[in-house]
Protein backbone atom coordinates (compact mmCIF):
# COMPACT_ATOMS: atom_id res chain seq x y z
CA UNK A 1 0.00 0.00 0.00
CA UNK A 2 1.52 3.15 -1.03
CA UNK A 3 1.76 6.16 1.90
CA UNK A 4 0.72 9.78 -0.27
CA UNK A 5 2.62 12.89 1.77
CA UNK A 6 0.28 15.49 2.75
CA UNK A 7 1.75 18.75 1.60
CA UNK A 8 0.87 21.51 3.95
CA UNK A 9 0.92 25.05 2.80
CA UNK A 10 0.91 27.61 5.46
CA UNK A 11 0.47 31.32 4.42
CA UNK A 12 2.27 33.73 5.69
CA UNK A 13 -0.21 36.44 7.64
CA UNK A 14 0.39 39.91 6.30
CA UNK A 15 0.52 42.74 8.65
CA UNK A 16 0.16 45.68 6.28
CA UNK A 17 1.51 48.18 9.27
CA UNK A 18 1.48 52.12 9.16
CA UNK A 19 4.13 54.71 9.60
CA UNK A 20 5.03 58.06 8.84
CA UNK A 21 8.71 57.74 8.75
CA UNK A 22 9.45 54.66 10.56
CA UNK A 23 6.30 54.16 12.12
CA UNK A 24 3.57 53.56 9.78
CA UNK A 25 5.46 50.73 6.57
CA UNK A 26 4.03 48.02 5.01
CA UNK A 27 5.63 44.92 6.73
CA UNK A 28 4.46 41.18 7.48
CA UNK A 29 4.10 41.14 11.43
CA UNK A 30 5.89 37.53 11.47
CA UNK A 31 8.97 38.98 9.23
CA UNK A 32 12.09 39.08 11.60
CA UNK A 33 14.12 41.00 8.93
CA UNK A 34 11.62 43.88 9.26
CA UNK A 35 9.31 43.82 12.74
CA UNK A 36 6.93 45.98 13.03
CA UNK A 37 7.50 49.56 14.36
CA UNK A 38 6.63 50.90 17.59
CA UNK A 39 6.73 54.04 19.17
CA UNK A 40 6.26 54.50 23.13
CA UNK A 41 3.62 56.46 24.65
CA UNK A 42 2.53 57.37 27.93
CA UNK A 43 -0.54 56.04 28.80
CA UNK A 44 -3.29 57.84 31.29
CA UNK A 45 -7.03 56.85 32.27
CA UNK A 46 -7.99 60.46 33.87
CA UNK A 47 -11.76 60.49 34.78
CA UNK A 48 -12.35 62.65 32.42
CA UNK A 49 -11.01 62.10 28.84
CA UNK A 50 -8.97 65.82 27.78
CA UNK A 51 -6.19 66.73 25.25
CA UNK A 52 -3.26 64.52 25.50
CA UNK A 53 0.27 66.15 25.97
CA UNK A 54 2.78 65.22 23.22
CA UNK A 55 4.11 61.63 23.70
CA UNK A 56 0.76 60.86 25.41
CA UNK A 57 -2.69 58.49 25.01
CA UNK A 58 -5.23 59.55 27.23
CA UNK A 59 -8.12 56.98 27.93
CA UNK A 60 -10.63 58.84 30.19
CA UNK A 61 -13.19 56.77 32.43
CA UNK A 62 -15.72 58.71 30.79
CA UNK A 63 -15.34 57.92 27.08
CA UNK A 64 -13.59 53.66 27.12
CA UNK A 65 -14.25 53.63 23.15
CA UNK A 66 -11.77 56.88 22.55
CA UNK A 67 -8.51 57.01 22.96
CA UNK A 68 -6.88 60.64 22.28
CA UNK A 69 -3.85 59.86 20.60
CA UNK A 70 -0.90 62.78 20.63
CA UNK A 71 0.33 63.11 17.19
CA UNK A 72 3.94 63.51 18.80
CA UNK A 73 5.36 60.11 20.43
CA UNK A 74 7.85 60.52 23.71
CA UNK A 75 10.61 60.40 21.11
CA UNK A 76 9.18 63.60 19.39
CA UNK A 77 8.52 61.70 16.14
CA UNK A 78 5.16 63.26 14.02
CA UNK A 79 2.79 60.40 13.28
CA UNK A 80 -0.01 62.51 12.19
CA UNK A 81 -0.01 60.85 8.94
CA UNK A 82 0.07 57.96 9.70
CA UNK A 83 -2.83 58.40 11.93
CA UNK A 84 -4.68 59.55 9.29
CA UNK A 85 -4.80 56.67 7.34
CA UNK A 86 -6.06 54.62 10.48
CA UNK A 87 -10.17 53.48 10.29
CA UNK A 88 -12.52 50.71 10.45
CA UNK A 89 -11.05 47.49 10.79
CA UNK A 90 -7.21 48.28 11.51
CA UNK A 91 -5.77 47.85 14.23
CA UNK A 92 -3.82 49.39 17.39
CA UNK A 93 -1.65 47.75 20.23
CA UNK A 94 -0.80 49.63 23.53
CA UNK A 95 1.15 47.71 25.60
CA UNK A 96 0.20 44.41 24.13
CA UNK A 97 -3.79 45.10 24.24
CA UNK A 98 -4.70 45.05 20.64
CA UNK A 99 -7.88 47.31 19.99
CA UNK A 100 -10.08 47.13 17.14
CA UNK A 101 -10.65 49.93 15.64
CA UNK A 102 -14.69 50.89 15.09
CA UNK A 103 -15.07 54.23 12.92
CA UNK A 104 -12.16 56.68 10.86
CA UNK A 105 -9.91 58.36 12.66
CA UNK A 106 -10.68 61.97 13.46
CA UNK A 107 -8.37 64.84 14.14
CA UNK A 108 -9.22 67.12 16.81
CA UNK A 109 -10.08 70.73 15.99
CA UNK A 110 -6.68 71.78 17.88
CA UNK A 111 -4.05 69.75 15.39
CA UNK A 112 -2.28 68.61 18.16
CA UNK A 113 -4.41 65.03 18.68
CA UNK A 114 -6.30 62.49 17.07
CA UNK A 115 -9.71 60.66 18.63
CA UNK A 116 -9.64 56.95 17.56
CA UNK A 117 -12.68 54.60 18.79
CA UNK A 118 -11.67 51.50 19.39
CA UNK A 119 -13.66 47.92 20.82
CA UNK A 120 -12.90 46.54 23.44
CA UNK A 121 -13.61 49.65 25.79
CA UNK A 122 -11.10 47.83 28.09
CA UNK A 123 -7.97 50.50 30.14
CA UNK A 124 -4.85 49.39 30.98
CA UNK A 125 -2.68 50.67 34.11
CA UNK A 126 -1.27 54.01 33.46
CA UNK A 127 2.28 53.71 32.10
CA UNK A 128 4.57 54.01 29.75
CA UNK A 129 3.96 51.65 26.62
CA UNK A 130 5.29 50.23 23.31
CA UNK A 131 2.79 51.15 20.56
CA UNK A 132 2.00 50.21 16.84
CA UNK A 133 -0.94 49.90 14.73
CA UNK A 134 -1.60 48.50 12.00
CA UNK A 135 -4.48 47.77 8.64
CA UNK A 136 -6.61 45.01 8.18
CA UNK A 137 -7.05 42.06 6.08
CA UNK A 138 -7.78 44.30 2.86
Amino acid sequence: MKRHKRLIVHRQAVVNTLTTGPWLKRVRKDDEQHPVPVRMFSYSTPPTAIAPSNGEIVHGDNILNKLNVSHVDMDGNDITAGLAQLSSGDFLSVGGRTYNIVAPVVADVSGTFSYVTVDPEVQLQAGVYPVTAWKGAA
